[in-house]
Formats: C-alpha cells, sequence, structure tokens
C-alpha cells in the first residue's frame, strides 16, 4: 500500500510542474528565493533575473522555451498544448515551434501577444511593451486595437495607444534579438 501511495505522489507532482530552468548566469529567484540550482518552477511562482548581465533560461511543458534578461515574469499556465506567462519588466525572447501548434500567450501592462509558432522578442518598461518579431507571427493587441506582426517587424504598446503601428525594427533591436537567440543557441532566419 505504501508503495502505491508513493507512486501516485510521484505521478501527481509530475504534472505539478510549470517550467524547468535550463540554463542560467547571474543572480536568478524564484518566489524571492535564489536559484543555485537547476530546478522546476510551479505556476503562479515569480521568476526573477537581477541584473544586466543575469538571465535564466527556461523550458515549458509545451517544449517553447525562453529566455528572461533583467526582469521578472509570473508564470500563469503551463499545459501540453498551452502557456502563458506575463511579464513584468525586462527582456524575453521565446522560442516556440510551428509545428506543435502550441498557443503561447505573453501578457503584459500594456497588452497581449498571441504567438501563432514563433521567435520573438519582447521588452517590457514602465512606459511601454516593445515587440519584435523574428520568425512567424504575433498578435499584438490592446484595449483598442490589434494588429499582426509579421518576420522583421516591431510594434511598441502602450495604454493609451489607440492605433497600434506596425513598422520595420531597426538594425539595433534586431541585432539585440539576435543576441538573446545566441544565448539559447538558437539561429535565426536572414532578415529579409
Amino acid at each position: 500500500m505504501k508503495k502505491l501511495i508513493s507512486v501516485f505522489c510521484f505521478l501527481v507532482s509530475l504534472n505539478l510542474w510549470a517550467a524547468k530552468i535550463i540554463n542560467f548566469q547571474g543572480d536568478i529567484f524564484f518566489n524571492n528565493e535564489k536559484i543555485s540550482d537547476f530546478l522546476t518552477l510551479e505556476q503562479g511562482g515569480v521568476l526573477r533575473a537581477s541584473g544586466k548581465k543575469s538571465f535564466v533560461i527556461v523550458k515549458f511543458k509545451d517544449g517553447s522555451k525562453s529566455i528572461l534578461k533583467d526582469g521578472e515574469i509570473t508564470i500563469q499556465e503551463s499545459k501540453m498544448k498551452s502557456t502563458k506567462i506575463n511579464l513584468l519588466k525586462g527582456l524575453l525572447s521565446s522560442v516556440i515551434d510551428p509545428k506543435k501548434k502550441t498557443k503561447f500567450l505573453v501578457k503584459t501592462k500594456s497588452g497581449t501577444l498571441g504567438v501563432r509558432g514563433t521567435k520573438f522578442l519582447v521588452q517590457e518598461s514602465d512606459l511601454e511593451t516593445y515587440l519584435c518579431v523574428c520568425e512567424g507571427e504575433v498578435e499584438a493587441s490592446n484595449k483598442f486595437a490589434k494588429v499582426s506582426v509579421n518576420p522583421g517587424e516591431d510594434v511598441h504598446l502602450s495604454l493609451e495607444s489607440k492605433d497600434l503601428k506596425v513598422s520595420q525594427a531597426s538594425s539595433a533591436m534586431w541585432k539585440m534579438s539576435l543576441e538573446q537567440f545566441s544565448l539559447m543557441g538558437v539561429k535565426v532566419a536572414p532578415r529579409n
């Protein structure tokens, strides 16, 4: 009977994790406790990379990966077919496999980003949310408008943005995106 209970508890615990840390550098905290080793993260917890040179790479249940640099996220949901995170501040770059048909959603103070299998970078500041898409497509929306952002394009979202304007990403932002993906060991298709 004890073995049966142990096996049941083990199986239940396998479903409680939301993401796994697969690499990190610098000062990384989960629920205000400093991370010193790779571990699994539960839903609802706050993951923080503190300092300009600090970053953490996580893998979600759906197989998608994100790198958080000098910022904070809350993992709202992580299932085999969907991931929802809140980017509270900082820089987040993510890779989602388009073949898996995963629903990946990033919420910020200024809006929501619905991902359609892609590689993208999001930067959250006190004033706005910045999105740069490297591959695939991201639907960016706030309470006033919704736009599709394609490879090589970007958009700035704020709480007051009534008209969202998609434009060509600057070479500086494109370079920053490539640096983020390079830290993850991920290649990005050349810019058109």
